[in-house]
């Protein structure tokens, strides 16, 4: 049993997606809704990596490609028990009185500490048309 504070269910869900099987999930952090789809941190490190950031910093990535200094992310998931954050696909935030953020498209890459997570509900939010 580790020695940490983190929720059990919280931590199977983590493990489940990390089998890439996304599990949608509300979250409460600090008051703010994050909705979206729990994904495993070496999916997560996928499409950050291969993803958003080779997009933006192409010549970058090329450049340290070539080099040999290019880290390829491990293709297996960290030990259930060293869980220290969570990682959602799709996310949007919910404040309260507000349209969610993004407001257009399927939503962004999220990462948070798991110790930060104050609840969650199964299943994701979607402003209804006014």
């Amino acid at each position: 049993m580790p020695d940490k504070d983190y929720d059990y269910i919280l931590n199977l869900l983590i493990s489940i997606s990390d089998n890439d099987t996304p599990v949608p999930i509300t979250l409460n952090v600090s008051g703010l809704l994050i909705t979206g789809e729990i994904i495993g941190e070496v999916a997560y490190r996928k499409e950050v990596m291969f993803g958003q950031l080779e997009a933006g910093l192409q010549a970058a990535v090329t450049k340290l490609k070539e080099s040999g200094e290019w880290v390829e992310p491990e293709d297996k998931p960290d030990d259930p028990d060293d869980v220290e954050f969570i990682h959602l696909r799709n996310a949007k935030f919910f404040a309260p009185g507000q349209p969610p953020i993004p407001t257009q498209g399927d939503g962004t890459l999220w990462r948070g500490r798991l110790d930060a997570v104050d609840g969650y509900v199964f299943g994701t939010l979607a402003q209804q048309p006014l």
